[in-house]
């Protein structure tokens, strides 16, 4: 079921990453798998246990604007299965503190 689920969000990151482009500003969309989120295997209530941020800050710092898809991640029952979760946004100071 959260295949399903995170399927709306994939197509929603692809388009507005094509936008980005198209207005001139380097973009990539990436689901929640790609960018690193490992959460539990609790479908549809997972909660993150880690944030990969390698491959995030690679593509930040070659100036591209990264295009997460929401409510997904994937879990660390060494299935690789896609799960949907909870987001909680960190502050600015937060997440600068977790990039250092």
């Amino acid at each position: 079921m959260d295949m399903l689920l995170s399927t709306g969000e994939q197509v929603t990151i692809a388009l507005l990453s094509m936008a980005l482009q198209e207005l001139g500003q380097p973009a990539i969309s990436m689901t929640g798998a790609q960018v690193g989120i490992v959460t539990e295997a609790e479908y549809s209530r997972a909660r993150i246990v880690d944030i990969e941020t390698t491959r995030l800050n690679r593509h930040i710092n070659e100036g591209k604007v990264v295009v997460v898809a929401g409510f997904q991640g994937i879990s660390s029952a060494g299935e690789m299965e896609i799960t949907t979760l909870v987001v909680v946004v960190p502050t600015r100071q937060q997440w600068r503190s977790q990039l250092h």
